[in-house]
C-alpha cells in the first residue's frame, strides 16, 4: 500500500520534461519547446490520472484544520525558495544560460517531489494527533469482542484511514479508499458498510448523494480505540 506512489518515480517524467521545455525556450526553439512540452503533458497525464492530483481528503472537523498552515510551512518553504530565488540563482551561476535555466528548472521540479512527500508524512502525524485525541475521549469499554473482530477481518482498511490520516472529522473519499487498498470501488462500500454498523467507522453522503465513490469515510474515536488495542495503530 501505497498511497503517495504517483510522487515518486512518476514525477520524474514531467520533471526532465519541464528542464528540457526550459532550456529549448532559453536557446529560442520555439517548435522543439513546444513539442517537448505538449509530449510532457500527454505522458503526465498517462502516468498520472488527473483523480490522482486530488487528495481525495476532505477536513470536515471544526476544532483543528486539517493540515494546517503552521505543519505545512516546512512543506511549501522550499520550492517558495527557489521560485523567489531563481534571479539571483541565474546570476550568480557561471555556466551558460540555457544550462543554468535547465538546472533551475530541475531544481523546482525536484522541490514539487518534496512537497508532496512531505504532505504524504504530514497526512499521517496529523491523523495521529486525532488518534491520541480519539483514545483520551474514549473509554476501554468500547472495546467489544464483536468490534474487535470486525477491525481485525478489515485490518487493511482501517490501517488505510489512518495512514491517510483520516480520522475523527477528516475524510477520505471512497475512490480514494478503493485506490490506496487495492480494493473495486464497486465493492468497497460493502465493506465500509460493515466497519460502520460496528460503529468503527462513519459515512457522509452530504454532497455525493448516490454516487458511492465520493462517499466519504473516517474512523470514528471508537474506531480508533479498537484499532489501537487491535495493534493496528499505535498511540
Amino acid at each position: 500500500m501505497n498511497h503517495g506512489d504517483f510522487t515518486g518515480w512518476r514525477l520524474l517524467v514531467p520533471a526532465a520534461g519541464f528542464t528540457a521545455t526550459l532550456i529549448l525556450i532559453a536557446l529560442e526553439q520555439l517548435v522543439p519547446w513546444v513539442v517537448t512540452l505538449a509530449v510532457t503533458i500527454i505522458v503526465t497525464l498517462l502516468l498520472i490520472p488527473p483523480r490522482q492530483w486530488r487528495s481525495g481528503i476532505e477536513a470536515t472537523s471544526t476544532d483543528e484544520p486539517a493540515f494546517s498552515a503552521r505543519s505545512q510551512l516546512p512543506a511549501i518553504l522550499l520550492p517558495a525558495v527557489v521560485i523567489l530565488g531563481q534571479p539571483f540563482f541565474l546570476e550568480i551561476l557561471p555556466l551558460p544560460f540555457p544550462v543554468a535555466v535547465g538546472l533551475w528548472g530541475l531544481l523546482f521540479s525536484v522541490s514539487l517531489v518534496w512537497v508532496f512527500r512531505n504532505l504524504g508524512r504530514s497526512m499521517k502525524v496529523d491523523g495521529q494527533r486525532r488518534i491520541t485525541r480519539s483514545l483520551a475521549s474514549t473509554d476501554p469499554s468500547d472495546v467489544t469482542p464483536g468490534r474487535l473482530r470486525v477491525a481485525d477481518e478489515h485490518r487493511e482498511l482501517i490501517t488505510a484511514l489512518t495512514e491517510l490520516g483520516a480520522v475523527d472529522g477528516v475524510r477520505a473519499r471512497m475512490w480514494k479508499l478503493a485506490e490506496v487498498t487495492g480494493r473495486g470501488v464497486d465493492t468497497l462500500p460493502a465493506e465500509v458498510q460493515v466497519l460502520r454498523r460496528a460503529g468503527l467507522v462513519s459515512v457522509s453522503t452530504l454532497d455525493s448523494g448516490d454516487d458511492t465513490t465520493r462517499h466519504l469515510v473516517d474512523l470514528t474515536p471508537v474506531g480508533a480505540r479498537v484499532a489501537e488495542e487491535s495493534g493496528l495503530i499505535r498511540a
